[in-house]
């Protein structure tokens, strides 16, 4: 098993939260603190709630599982409503930000066998970019644009070929 313990700025949303007796929720966001790493994750739990788990709390990561697990004993703090502040003046822009209570949550019961694969129907869809190329190159849109085109004009040609040669009963001249 693969772990990385210095954790990636990004990588880590909708990742599963793994703790001893199963899943757990769903990494939503990577809160990063004021040196630029990574401190805490906003989580959603399986029940619909959201908390905040400390990066420190953390066992490991497994990038090709797309999982953080945890341990039996960890805290995830309760998240209160996002707070919007307005700007100050025309040229600032707006500042959201989430608190805790400081109320630790309980973790919901994990599902059982069919509640799990239910659940994982809906499980949260992050791309995982890596090092792939996020778009496909212009020419290559272009190049799938009239292959299909030439794929339809030349299926419509020969269904009309088709059709005369039924009505007909012979090749049309």
């Amino acid at each position: 098993m693969v772990t990385q313990t210095r954790l990636s700025i990004g990588s880590s949303d909708g990742f599963s939260i793994l703790t001893p007796a199963g899943l757990a929720g769903w990494v939503e966001e990577v809160w990063i603190g004021p040196s630029e790493e990574p401190t805490a994750f906003a989580a959603r739990l399986l029940d619909g709630r959201r908390g905040l788990l400390i990066a420190t709390e953390i066992d490991e990561i497994v990038h090709e599982h797309r999982s953080i697990t945890v341990g039996r004993g960890v805290r995830i703090l309760e998240l209160e409503l996002p707070h919007l502040e307005p700007s100050r003046g025309s040229g600032e822009p707006l500042t959201a930000s989430w608190r805790t209570t400081g109320v630790p949550l309980v973790l919901p019961e994990p599902p059982g066998q069919l509640q799990q694969a239910i659940i994982s129907l809906h499980r949260p869809l992050v791309p995982d970019l890596g090092d792939k190329k996020p778009d496909r190159a212009v020419w290559q849109i272009l190049a799938l644009l009239f292959a299909g085109l030439a794929t339809i004009a030349l299926s419509l040609i020969g269904l009309d070929i088709l059709v005369a040669y039924l009505a007909t009963g012979g090749p049309p001249y």
